[in-house]
């Protein structure tokens, strides 16, 4: 019989991140956007509405999955394309 471990994540915003989180965090990000597919992205240096909707569409992703790791990773602004992110309930 094999044992499995879970671990539960309890993520308090206290503005810090501790290592398993940042590594939780790298992880889901990869695992959403591919490496090496995001880095092509990223070094045709175009955010503009349309590039973000044909990468989407190329990686078979959301675009507001694309424009929160844009955010996230501070290549574009909190306030930019907030239009092609779902809203919850949605």
């Amino acid at each position: 019989m094999e044992h499995h471990e879970k671990t539960m994540f309890v993520d308090i915003d206290n503005g810090k991140k501790d290592g398993i989180e940042k590594t939780a965090d790298a992880y889901s990000a990869d695992k959403l956007i591919a490496p090496d597919e995001y880095r092509a992205f990223l070094a045709k240096g175009s955010f503009d509405k349309a590039e973000i909707i044909s990468f989407a569409q190329h990686i078979n992703r959301h675009p507001g999955i694309v424009v929160g790791r844009l955010q996230h990773d501070k290549h574009i602004g909190f306030n930019t394309h907030i239009g092609l992110k779902l809203k919850m309930g949605s």
